[in-house]
């Protein structure tokens, strides 16, 4: 905890955003008053470790600020009460900023009765490749989010697992499309697992209902590079002194991100590739650049669609691009809210009521693409079709045996190869 100003982090954003986490943590009425009432007095406080924090409660402001807000005395009880609360506080903070990737069962609980559908920012490739100035984060992630419910390291965190895999995870608000990331997971591993590469520039996700719950502002478009097989351990760093001044090992780790400084990420690169020969030079041979590329393909494909529905209709979808009536946002990378996923296209069609969902993929489509597609038509289904049919069509080159056996076993998804609407 040392180096990590603990009280503002309850309540400097808002007395609103107390309340939030104080209903959180279920902190009682009485006491969900007194940090609302004392954040004026306590937003500018020191930087202060476990240890000093109880003397700093004992200065002569806070307890008159404490008496003002409960009418009793900060006494050694209470004293011990409030660091306890607010170490509580601080710690489901940092780590609620986490990720949005996986936790499915957590959705169940929240209310889609008026579901929330969020365009998100488009991919600009030409600021992509101009970005010189790449940076490099470290992103924090609990063991739900790393591991499967066996506890095995998540397959779909595996590079190369599918290129078909599409989602976000959530991001400080100036990540930007190529930025290179390390992935931190907490104990019980507390390693760095692997290295990401961010396919998008960050995004605000704060429309949706769980990212809400969980505090989560911004998210980006990712793809896992490379597994670590020997990770750097924080039993490594606290051996190394080269890390003595590292933030995040100062800080115990305990933020969802943090940026890395130049000179860290050459010594981490360095220290990365000791424990597993070849990363180094895996690293210098797979840029950024190469990827970003990649994914411009792709939207160069979804803007030859859009401009061009048209193509479809001798494939028997004549179709128009679906317009929120409220926003006026088109239906192009529509984010649904609750599935962290985004529709590529969303249509209506014109020849007769109906609903088309449309996923593009400048690779063959598998198992993942059934998946993702199935479910966005799911939930167009329940929140927005009002009963009208719904099918999803998925356009890409070709198709592998396990999306041909999903295939066979639905009417309501279809598939056509890019080529089949004029694409090479």
């Amino acid at each position: 905890m040392s180096h990590i100003k603990a009280f503002p982090v309850v309540i400097s954003l808002s007395k609103k955003r107390a309340l939030e986490f104080a209903d959180r943590l279920n902190i009682p009425d009485r006491q969900k008053m007194s940090l609302q009432k004392l954040a004026p007095a306590i937003e500018n406080a020191p930087n202060l470790d476990i240890n000093e924090l109880t003397d700093w409660l004992s200065t002569n402001e806070l307890q008159e600020a404490y008496f003002q807000a409960t009418g009793e005395n900060i006494n050694e009880t209470s004293k011990t009460k409030l660091v306890r609360l607010l170490h509580q506080a601080l710690d489901d903070y940092e780590s609620s900023a986490d990720e949005g990737f996986g936790e499915w069962e957590s959705l169940d609980n929240l209310d889609y009765s008026e579901p929330v559908l969020i365009p998100t920012k488009r991919f600009d490739a030409e600021s992509a490749l101009k970005n010189k100035d790449r940076q490099y984060w470290l992103w924090v992630t609990r063991k739900e989010y790393y591991a499967d419910e066996f506890g095995n390291d998540r397959e779909d965190l595996e590079p190369g697992y599918g290129e078909d895999i599409s989602g976000w995870w959530t991001c400080h608000k100036d990540t930007k499309a190529g930025d290179l990331i390390l992935l931190w997971r907490t104990s019980p591993k507390s390693d760095i697992g692997y290295l990401i590469v961010a396919l998008s520039d960050a995004y605000s996700i704060n429309s949706d209902p769980y990212a809400r719950t969980q505090s989560w502002d911004y998210g980006c478009e990712y793809q896992p590079l490379y597994k670590f097989e020997s990770p750097i351990t924080v039993k490594d760093l606290k051996e190394n002194p080269s890390y003595d001044d590292w933030r995040p090992k100062r800080g115990r780790f305990q933020r969802s991100v943090f940026k890395i400084d130049d000179e860290y990420w050459h010594q981490l690169t360095s220290d990365l590739d000791m424990y597993n020969p070849g990363y180094a030079s895996f690293l210098a041979g797979v840029t950024a650049n190469s990827i970003i590329k990649k994914v411009a393909l792709e939207v160069e494909i979804e803007d030859f669609l859009e401009a061009n529905l048209g193509c479809l209709k001798q494939h028997g979808y004549d179709l128009e691009l679906w317009v929120d009536p409220d926003t006026k946002n088109n239906g192009r990378q529509v984010y649904c809210s609750g599935i962290n996923g985004r529709i590529d296209l969303l249509c209506k069609r014109k020849d007769r009521e109906g609903w088309v969902v449309i996923e593009l993929k400048n690779v063959r489509a598998g198992q993942n693409t059934y998946g993702q597609i199935a479910t966005y038509v799911g939930w167009i289904t329940n929140h927005v079709a009002n009963g009208e049919p719904v099918d999803g069509l998925v356009i890409s080159r070709g198709f592998d045996a396990k999306f041909e056996f999903s295939l066979s076993m639905s009417e309501k998804v279809k598939q056509l190869n890019l080529i089949d609407i004029g694409i090479e």
